[in-house]
């Protein structure tokens, strides 16, 4: 408690800037029980228990053609919403999976798997360097924002270091990082200079460049979707203990 009240402290010592404290309340949207879950919200905004409640939507690509996610999962939303907005209490959204978590889907997606840097295994989890992803990134976040909410949450499955992998080593990564690099580099060879006995510094930092190009590539695309509905919805970043990696920057691109 005492280290935030000296950040906040700080934060209003610059008189450029302002800092908040909130607490967000993540819920899940289930049709069977809306006015039960709409009472517990209502009840925790009214005793100060949290200052919004984002309802979680799982939204990373599957199927081929891709599902529409943002569209099935915010016709759940609306309910809550509408019921909520007739108490006067406002809403928001975690977009709970983007690229995703990992786990195993039912469907398959048509767009770059992440390729793991140090095994080289195929994940369920979509590379954000990939042109048609970032489409789907935009169309799925014009989609949450024309649903109104107060805010909006990208969760922490946005990361490509902070996985079992160490990133991604994909074809769109792998050129990437030869064009960096000046040359030809196989992903054999990258993860030797990251993890061998012989550490390659300048090869470890290209990667690095690489993974934060690929991720706030496509939290502009996130943004640029939010934005073709309204430019001044506000969004934010989740990030858990040692994944968060480029947090700030992604952030800033959200917000």
């Amino acid at each position: 408690i005492m280290s935030l009240k000296k950040v906040m402290l700080n934060c209003q010592m610059e008189k450029s800037k302002r800092c908040f404290m909130y607490n967000y309340s993540i819920v899940k949207a289930n049709e069977e029980h809306v006015e039960e879950i709409c009472q517990d919200i209502i009840r925790q905004t009214k005793e100060g228990i949290t200052d919004l409640a984002l309802f979680s939507l799982t939204l990373m690509a599957e199927g081929d053609p891709e599902i529409d996610k943002a569209t099935i999962e915010g016709a759940k939303y609306i309910k809550f919403r509408d019921r909520l907005k007739q108490e006067g209490v406002e809403v928001g959204i975690l977009v709970q999976a983007t690229i995703g978590h990992g786990y195993p889907l039912n469907a398959d997606f048509p767009y770059q798997h992440v390729i793991d840097l140090k095994g080289g295994e195929r994940r369920f989890v979509t590379c954000p360097y990939d042109e048609g992803f970032r489409d789907y990134l935009r169309k799925t976040f014009k989609t949450v924002a024309s649903l109104n909410p107060k805010t909006i949450m990208v969760d922490d499955d946005f990361r490509l270091m902070g996985r079992p992998g160490r990133g991604c080593a994909c074809p769109l990564h792998m050129k990437a990082v030869s064009r960096l690099a000046g040359r030809e580099v196989t992903r054999e060879e990258l993860s030797e200079a990251i993890f061998g006995e012989k550490k390659d510094e300048k090869l470890k930092k290209i990667f690095f460049e690489t993974q934060k190009d690929s991720l706030l590539g496509g939290a502009m695309a996130m943004r640029e979707g939010i934005d073709a509905v309204n430019p001044d919805l506000s969004a934010s970043f989740c990030c858990v203990g040692p994944s968060t990696e480029f947090a700030a920057d992604i952030a800033k691109i959200l917000a």
